[in-house]
């Protein structure tokens, strides 16, 4: 299971510059619609479907990174959606509404009778500046905006948001952030210091850093290689003795730029982390950053509301394959179904394996022998 929790979100055509600071622009327009085909009619209507509200270009792209991260081997992808500045909870937009849970329904194995394909989350992604020092929306009136996101992160660009991030962001909460993004193309060097008591702070609360190889393809690579060793060092602890805080995304806006999990491992060996760890950082780290998602909709983490289901479905009926498991939309109904099928492949492979060994014997070895070589194949894998 590889996972990628960092597929940018083209930004919607009626949604265009709904987040921008400048207040003027606001009070002249008061839908917020500067698309040239939305700026005609302030009573546009809004399309129901979020493919819908991209333009079309932006729309077979978007097909293209996912069905090649597919291609690639990716289990589950999260699209990002980028807010400057502040949240404003006067003037909320999803980019997401009206998706019921994904995005790709055809690509999405929940919703596509469990045929191939790649589970697609939502994150809300805010970047925070000089102007978000005294808030940026994470607050009671906007929970209900943030409950339709399944993962929140934070790319602080100031010293005093990264403060505000590793140590009051990350708390338990309806709007606890999972995701810690830091800037690594803009300078040779970031904008703060990681502190280890900051960072040690954020990864016991269940944070985690986030480092996208797409800056690698660019004119600021040199940057990238730079921050991203500072990443390593503060997150990471290091060369072997590292702990487990930092998280690969891909960030890439274009297909040509998309890499496979084995790539990205060894782009993190590079970095100076060993290989195990590169490898939990695709699969084992956000598999568990998506399950602590799901607290935020607990009371601190601890307490949440119970759920009485009743099933309309017969009982044989709930064993056929090419029904649509309803227990599979939530994302821990999810955890559970690749969880089970990570299962049955394991087993699977083992009983071939045995099988192939069987077959190949020719009788004359003896059974402690093969037991020996049945089990270096397993420790070896």
């Amino acid at each position: 299971m590889f996972i990628d929790l960092n597929v940018p979100f083209p930004e919607p055509i009626v949604y265009e510059s709904q987040f921008t600071p400048s207040k003027k622009k606001q009070k002249q327009k008061p839908a917020g619609l500067t698309n040239a085909h939305a700026s005609t009619s302030a009573m546009a209507v809004v399309p129901a479907h979020p493919l819908e509200r991209l333009r079309v270009p932006d729309r077979k792209a978007l097909r293209e990174r996912v069905e090649m991260l597919i291609h690639l081997g990716y289990t589950i992808i999260a699209f990002t959606q980028s807010v400057q500045s502040k949240l404003d909870p006067a003037a909320p937009v999803n980019w997401f509404d009206g998706g019921e849970g994904t995005v790709f329904r055809d690509l999405d194995p929940r919703f596509n009778g469990g045929k191939r394909g790649v589970v697609q989350l939502r994150r809300l992604n805010v970047v925070l500046d000089e102007a978000s020092e005294k808030g940026f929306g994470f607050n009671a009136q906007t929970t209900q905006l943030l409950a339709g996101y399944d993962i929140l992160s934070l790319t602080p660009l100031t010293t005093s948001t990264f403060q505000s991030a590793c140590l009051q962001h990350s708390l338990p909460s309806s709007s606890t952030i999972h995701l810690i993004t830091a800037p690594l193309l803009p300078s040779p060097r970031l904008p703060y210091y990681m502190k280890h008591t900051l960072v040690r702070t954020a990864l016991k609360n269940g944070a985690r850093f986030e480092i996208c190889y797409a800056g690698v393809f660019g004119d600021g690579a040199r940057n990238w290689w730079a921050n991203a060793r500072e990443v390593v060092r503060a997150a990471a602890g290091g060369r072997r003795d590292g702990h487990e805080g930092v998280i690969f995304s891909g960030g890439a806006g274009r297909v040509e730029h998309l890499r496979a999990p084995g790539d990205v491992m060894n782009l993190g060996t590079t970095l100076g982390l060993p290989h195990e760890t590169c490898h939990a950082a695709i699969s084992r780290i956000p598999k568990s950053l998506i399950i602590r998602a799901e607290t935020r909709r607990t009371y601190r983490a601890i307490l949440s509301e119970p759920k009485l289901v009743f099933s309309a479905v017969p009982a044989g009926a709930a064993e056929d394959g090419g029904e649509q498991r309803e227990d599979g939309k939530g994302v821990k109904g999810l955890m559970e179904i690749l969880n089970e099928e990570e299962e049955r492949s394991r087993k699977r492979v083992l009983e071939a394996d045995d099988a192939g060994e069987g077959q190949e014997g020719d009788g004359e070895e003896s059974e402690p022998s093969g037991r020996k070589r049945r089990k270096r194949r397993r420790k070896n894998r």
